[in-house]
């Protein structure tokens, strides 16, 4: 739920401030997998961003390049937070003297 709040206060016009971009509310997400998300939470949420952008008013050919795209950014922003994981947990190893 963390996860989809955070995505609608990103990308929603408040009368505080305007509306991020898709691409930087899926950067502040993407950095918080694994600190203030679950990576696997994450993961899902962006496997079916295609249907949010949906619901928020783009058109079927605008939903066919969001979906191709964001199929393209959702495996990316995957690997690289399987990456950070990663780090780390080699970090903390060294940390930790394994």
């Amino acid at each position: 739920m963390a996860v989809a709040d955070v995505y609608d206060a990103l990308s929603s016009t408040r009368v505080y401030k305007d509306a991020y971009s898709q691409d930087v509310a899926r950067s502040i997400i993407v950095e918080g997998a694994g600190k203030h998300f679950d990576p696997d939470v994450v993961g899902a949420f962006f496997a079916c961003e295609y249907k949010f952008l949906a619901f928020r008013g783009e058109s079927a050919a605008d939903e066919g390049r969001a979906a191709a795209s964001t199929a393209a950014q959702s495996e990316e922003s995957s690997r690289q937070v399987v990456e950070q994981i990663a780090c780390d947990e080699r970090n903390l190893a060294e940390v930790a003297g394994g």
